[in-house]
């Protein structure tokens, strides 16, 4: 039986679903149009449509339509429509300098032009984190990036959350994580970066790395099961490798001796 997830994740027009035992799978079933998102922090529930997201003051919902057009009612209303991302306002429609006859997309962040017709090139991440016993009722900031190879390490884009294992021990994190250049540069590999600290006091738990494979796909999804460094692991271990500012840091977790300065 699929599970449709809090925060449901787009693959084009194509929803995806998720199974008890956190792996991801294609549904054909027709779910519900999603929820509008802006800045990939607000959303609203799944099926309901009491709580929307304000913009402005005013209700606005999520649609999909073909092109872009709007429409008069007889009771003075009005909506207006976008290709990918149609954001329908109560009462009023977002018009750009006050013109009446041109309207504004606020497309979501996998979505880009003057009518979101194009799709970002982006990683899909679906982490699930587990815990070591002593560590259960420790908070944990999480900080996960999207960088490059270079000298660098250029960190195109990151998402930062709380984690709690008594909180959260069954909930399945969904984010996006954009390429800073459109499109990518297909010359540079890719990985995941996640570092890990220990929110109260702030304590360096860990870090892990992730590489991104077939980087010449347009949509990377990961699906991950994120184990927290237990409190005794020491990352320092770097004999052959030394940083000139900052510490030299051993990931966790990793079939190869792969090292970071810190």
């Amino acid at each position: 039986m699929f599970n449709i997830p809090s925060i449901p994740v787009l693959f084009g027009d194509i929803y995806l679903a998720y199974e008890k035992n956190d792996s991801i799978k294609f549904a054909d079933e027709e779910f519900p149009d999603p929820y509008i998102c802006y800045n990939n922090l607000l959303y609203d529930d799944y099926f309901t449509d009491s709580e929307m997201l304000s913009f402005n003051g005013r209700k606005c919902y999520r649609f999909y339509i073909s092109e872009l057009s709007a429409k008069n009612y007889d009771d003075g209303t009005d909506e207006c429509h976008c290709d990918a991302s149609l954001v329908l306002c109560e009462n009023e429609c977002i018009r750009l300098n006050n013109d009446e006859s041109t309207f504004i997309c606020f497309c979501l962040c996998s979505y880009y032009g003057s009518r979101c017709e194009y799709q970002n090139q982006r990683v899909s991440l679906a982490i699930k984190f587990q815990a070591y016993s002593e560590s259960r009722q420790t908070l944990f900031e999480i900080i996960i990036q999207l960088i490059d190879d270079s000298n660098e390490r250029i960190v195109h884009s990151h998402v930062q959350f709380t984690y709690l294992f008594a909180r959260d021990c069954e909930t399945i994190f969904y984010y996006y994580l954009l390429y800073s250049t459109r499109p990518k540069n297909q010359t540079k590999t890719y990985s995941i970066h996640v570092d890990i600290y220990e929110k109260q006091p702030l304590n360096y738990r860990g870090s892990l790395w992730f590489s991104i494979n077939n980087t010449f796909l347009p949509v990377h999804r990961f699906d991950l099961t994120i184990a927290i460094p237990p409190v005794d692991f020491n990352g320092e271990h770097c004999s052959k490798h030394e940083c000139i500012h900052g510490k030299c840091i051993k990931y966790h977790d990793t079939q190869q001796d792969k090292i970071f300065c810190q």
